[in-house]
């Protein structure tokens, strides 16, 4: 068999596919922060806006999920909560408001250090720069004003 028409294997995949699960556990683990973050704020004002946070972070899961299928790869599952224990919990609004958007700070840094890869295909790129980056920007903004109008509480 022609090695150039020898099917992909887990191997021959390149960095690119650990980048984009790199990326992918990033995401998974925003969703778990967020979720216990909704139960932190539960029928107070930020609830709403925390909801649909979260809610990017799965589409945005599904986006690099469906990349690292793309290529031929197989989507990481795992997922670790920044707030990794209940005693790591914020132990107020503004200070987890503060956590969530410096999580929210980490996980543009990554993305844009992904999006610096010259290895990374064009459609890999394409798809992190129209359904990714742009809510990063949104999510640390609405982050900053919660935390603020907390502060004045």
């Amino acid at each position: 068999m022609n090695p150039a028409t020898q099917p992909a294997g887990p191997r021959s995949l390149g960095p690119e596919v650990g980048v984009l699960n790199a990326l992918l556990r990033s995401e998974l683990a925003a969703v778990v922060t967020y979720e216990q973050a909704l139960m932190l704020f539960a029928d107070r004002p930020p609830w709403n806006d925390l909801r649909s946070i979260c809610e990017h972070h799965r589409s945005a899961a599904g986006v690099l999920r469906d990349q690292v299928v793309n290529l031929g790869g197989e989507p990481e599952a795992g997922a670790v909560s920044d707030f990794a224990s209940p005693e790591e919990r914020p132990p107020n609004s503004q200070i987890a408001l503060d956590a969530l958007r410096a999580m929210e700070e980490r996980r543009l840094a990554e993305i844009e250090r992904v999006l610096e890869r010259e290895q990374l295909p064009d459609e890999c790129r394409f798809a992190i720069r129209a359904s990714v980056l742009p809510r990063c920007h949104e999510h640390i903004d609405m982050l900053a004003g919660l935390a603020a109008r907390a502060r004045k509480g």
